[in-house]
């Protein structure tokens, strides 16, 4: 009897051990829907001193010149691609850490920082390996090892994403800070960063003058500072894709007078709606609708070839 019970508790040990293992292994970090800010603060209990070079790096790896792509792992095991502004892609495949390859898809252009991007799958073997690292972009014909430094995948679940500038402050988007209906990150406990330290004006800390979901006003910086764009969170600096640019100053000709350039604007996000969107845009033109912006959500119809061909005689603007 005595051995019956030792057996078992031995067993119940093992099986917790192999349980905290996968778990490890496999659901280390958690994707969109779970409490990334509260996860912001366990990972750095967890090993800090590694993770804080870790974000670091991923932050200022494109001012560096030897990773000039951003990598962030989004829904379905797809990785996008987004390039620094100007670029142009120079692989047709992904290469991972474990040598596998996926084809590259182009996806088009972000606004407005008119970055380039694109994606490619994470392949089967790759999701039983911890950490993900980013992929590098290779051609068929040129065999290229895999650096050993490459840094961590980005998550979408954690990450600046975008910046605006305007005439008084830079909005910035996050997410993962304000994960909570109605609770949202302090804004004494936020910093703004802008620039690179290998930039042309060096890094600039700004204040944060507002806090609300995934949208963050900053004060802009001294003039001459731009680059990457990120949030400092109590010291530690969010992985960011974002770029910032300073406004123009020069007013357009249709509005400097106070005016309107449009009596009716219509903005709508869409996805796959090619079959039905000339019709729709048709009848709101009728209705006295004089300007649409249509948010494209990555469709894979021909939305983009209905709007350059189909829809030119009418004011349409499709931005990825």
């Amino acid at each position: 009897m005595r051995r019956s019970i030792r057996a078992t508790v031995v067993f119940g040990l093992l099986a917790c051990i192999s349980a905290a293992y996968l778990y490890l292994q496999f659901v280390r970090y958690p994707f969109a829907g779970d409490s990334v800010a509260g996860n912001f603060r366990v990972r750095y209990a967890v090993g800090q001193g590694k993770e804080q070079s870790l974000i670091r790096e991923s932050y200022s790896a494109p001012g560096r010149g030897d990773s000039p792509v951003d990598a962030v792992l989004v829904s379905d095991w797809e990785v996008l691609l987004v390039l620094p502004p100007a670029a142009t892609l120079s692989g047709d495949r992904c290469l991972f850490q474990n040598g596998a390859f996926s084809p590259v898809r182009p996806f088009g252009v972000l606004f407005p920082s008119n970055r380039t991007t694109a994606r490619c799958k994470l392949p089967r073997s790759v999701r039983r390996l911890s950490p993900f690292r980013q992929p590098i972009l290779v051609t068929e014909s040129v065999a290229v090892p895999f650096p050993a430094d490459r840094p961590e995948l980005l998550r979408w679940s954690f990450l600046v994403y975008e910046a605006l500038p305007t005439a008084s402050d830079v909005v910035v988007f996050a997410k993962g800070l304000n994960s909570r209906q109605g609770v949202n990150f302090p804004t004494d406990e936020l910093r703004c960063v802008f620039g690179d330290e290998s930039g042309p004006g060096g890094i600039a800390y700004t204040r944060v003058v507002s806090s609300y979901q995934e949208v963050f006003r900053c004060l802009p910086p001294p003039p001459g500072v731009y680059g990457k764009v990120s949030l400092d969170v109590g010291g530690r600096i969010m992985p960011s894709v974002a770029y910032y640019r300073p406004p123009l100053q020069e007013a357009s000709p249709s509005t400097a007078s106070g005016g309107y350039e449009h009596e009716l604007c219509a903005s709508t996000m869409v996805f796959n709606v090619g079959k039905f969107l000339k019709e729709w845009v048709m009848y709101h033109s009728f209705l006295g609708v004089d300007r649409f912006v249509l948010y494209d959500n990555g469709s894979e119809d021909d939305t983009e070839r209905i709007v350059a061909e189909d829809l030119a005689d009418y004011n349409v603007t499709r931005i990825l």
